[in-house]
């Protein structure tokens, strides 16, 4: 009889237990849903400050971007009136390589002259 008891009293034990532990994985389980949803919160509330700070950084460095160019359109107008053109650099440039051909035609021909001397 005493085994009975005894086997009666941990059978109600064990079922306490289990049921004890079974409301603590709900009560776990719920704060694991409620703590996630508070990441969710978080998290799109991080990345819209984030995008907020992201655009205003875009927009400033458009800004200066185009302060930038504007100062650079103003000094390749100020720096193109000092230079010479395009086309006056381009013929310039052919000019010295017209004389630099002249000049190898008659050493060329010079040689060819000796060459035809000797012979």
């Amino acid at each position: 009889m005493e085994a009975n008891i005894r086997l009666s009293e941990e059978v109600v034990n064990k079922t306490r237990s289990f049921e004890k532990m079974k409301s603590e994985a709900e009560r776990c389980l719920a704060q694991g849903e409620k703590l996630c949803k508070e990441k969710t919160e978080f998290e799109d509330a991080s990345y819209a400050k984030f995008l907020s700070v992201l655009n205003a950084k875009k927009a400033k460095l458009r800004a200066l971007r185009d302060k930038e160019d504007s100062g650079k359109a103003v000094e390749e107008e100020e720096s193109t009136d000092k230079t010479e053109s395009f086309d006056d650099s381009v013929r310039s440039d052919n000019e010295q390589s017209e004389e630099v051909a002249s000049k190898k035609a008659t050493s060329s021909k010079a040689h060819g002259r000796k060459r035809a001397a000797r012979s």
